[in-house]
């Protein structure tokens, strides 16, 4: 389950490594996984189904080993407040993904407070450094900003850390292709249920800066 953000796809995903995937293809995965998931849980009907049982296909144990190549993002160790108002924005379709926006809306209020109580409690483990030298210029856009683009500091709205809150995500540890997925949407205005500061905020970076922000926030603990 794309839960928090498996992001609001465009015609093309950027991977980590610059590589294009189609809409289509990974659009096609994610529905595909999913349908194996609900066929599996009618299997087993007469055994009551965790209700975040279908995140854990697309987004990894406890939330924390998204797929490869899927664009799914961390789940373990974001904030209860946060999840919740992420999946209540794929039903109302403020944030779209065809396949969060279908699952999403499969989800009674009771399922929404277990699966945000779940992954809130669980904890992430950061990536490891592939780029110093580009974790190293990501570190000095989070932690002081980058005046000439009057682009802020991201630990003022995120927290020292990068750990967040209810209303600024909690993104240390979080996969850089999933990040550089997102700030390209906000740079883009393709996902805009951020209250508007990250949309002010991306369309002031680079492309090299979006990927040297990832690279660092990935290696946080």
């Amino acid at each position: 389950m794309n839960l928090i953000v498996t992001s609001d796809l465009q015609d093309e995903g950027m991977t980590h490594n610059g590589k294009l995937i189609s809409r289509s293809a990974l659009l096609g995965s994610a529905l595909g996984i999913l349908a194996a998931v609900f066929l599996s849980s009618a299997a087993v009907a007469d055994e009551p189904a965790l209700p975040y049982a279908a995140c854990l296909t697309c987004h990894g144990d406890a939330g924390n080993n998204p797929i490869p190549g899927m664009l799914a993002p961390k789940l373990a160790g974001l904030d209860a407040q946060y999840i919740t108002k992420q999946l209540h924005d794929y039903q109302s379709g403020r944030r779209v993904h065809e396949a969060m926006n279908t699952l999403a809306k499969t989800l009674s209020e009771s399922d929404v407070n277990a699966a945000a109580e779940y992954f809130s409690s669980q904890t992430r483990t950061p990536d490891e450094v592939t780029d110093k030298v580009l974790a190293k210029q990501g570190e000095a856009i989070i932690k002081h900003g980058y005046s000439s683009n009057a682009v802020p500091a991201c630990v003022n709205c995120h927290n020292d850390g990068m750990y967040g809150a209810a209303r600024y995500p909690r993104v240390a540890g979080q996969k850089p292709d999933y990040l550089i997925n997102q700030l390209t949407h906000f740079k883009s205005g393709e996902r805009h249920n951020d209250f508007g500061q990250m949309s002010r905020v991306a369309m002031r970076l680079t492309d090299d800066q979006i990927k040297a922000v990832a690279e660092y926030i990935s290696t946080l603990n």
